[in-house]
């Protein structure tokens, strides 16, 4: 085809009942993208406000090397450093958390036909327990767990007349404990410390095991040295947070 015939082609207006077609349909896209970028404006001014609060944590150069290392990106390992610092940390308050309503449930299931005074007392322990804000949210996760849908003031509630000596207070109380129980982890239970539980969460990141040199007695991973420097504790032992990534993978 030779110039002239494509500079003609190229100068062809566009048929007159095509616009008539397209113009009302872009209209409803802008429209529609207009409504749709209107909607992400509060997901994205949290996402940005999130990114300002990781920004402004310190450094953490052992886990941004280890990251680097294996993989990610540097402005990733940026990020998810000081992620796995605040998230183990508020992991650590969970589980804490936990145990409190699990003591104070256990607690109330104790002889649970024992006389009204007995479980009004230990009704009381755990609305004390549930003043918590954190054992409050552990309290709110089980009874989802445990499919109890009565709001979380109507259960308060509930817990402060049976505190008083409620008798059908109690005896709700009592039914509610045993629901929930089996969906919190024995107060007996060790709590497993930040560092460990930190350096679980890295696991999960790069699902590696540590390294024993039974030479030296030692952990020589590059995992469990890098928590070792992050947390500032040369004496971690990963073997625990190693057997809980195990169960949780297994599970």
């Amino acid at each position: 085809m030779s110039a002239q015939g494509l500079n003609g082609a190229s100068s062809r207006q566009c048929p007159p009942w095509i616009l008539e077609f397209a113009a009302p349909n872009l209209l409803r896209v802008a429209a529609g993208l207009e409504g749709l970028v209107q909607r992400m404006i509060p997901a994205l001014l949290r996402l940005s406000q999130v990114i300002e609060q990781i920004e402004q944590l310190p450094a953490v150069p052992a886990y941004e090397s280890f990251l680097i290392q294996r993989g990610r990106n540097p402005s990733e390992a940026r990020f998810l450093a000081p992620m796995l610092i605040k998230y183990g940390a508020a992991v650590s308050v969970e589980q804490l958390a936990e145990r409190k309503l699990a003591s104070a449930i256990s607690q109330l299931l104790k002889n649970h036909d024992a006389s009204l005074l007995i479980i009004s007392r230990r009704a009381k322990a755990l609305r004390r327990a549930l003043e918590d804000p954190s054992v409050e949210a552990s309290f709110r996760r089980a009874c989802s767990s445990a499919e109890i849908f009565e709001p979380i003031k109507l259960l308060k509630d509930l817990i402060t007349r049976a505190s008083y000596r409620d008798e059908v207070a109690c005896r709700r109380v009592v039914e509610i404990s045993k629901a929930l129980r089996p969906c919190l982890r024995n107060p007996r239970g060790r709590v497993a410390e930040v560092a460990s539980i930190t350096h679980e969460l890295l696991l999960d990141l790069q699902d590696r095991a540590y390294t024993y040199n039974p030479i030296d007695d030692e952990m020589t991973d590059s995992s469990t040295l890098s928590t070792r420097a992050a947390m500032n504790d040369s004496a971690f032992d990963p073997r625990p947070a190693w057997r809980r990534f195990k169960q949780t993978r297994q599970g």
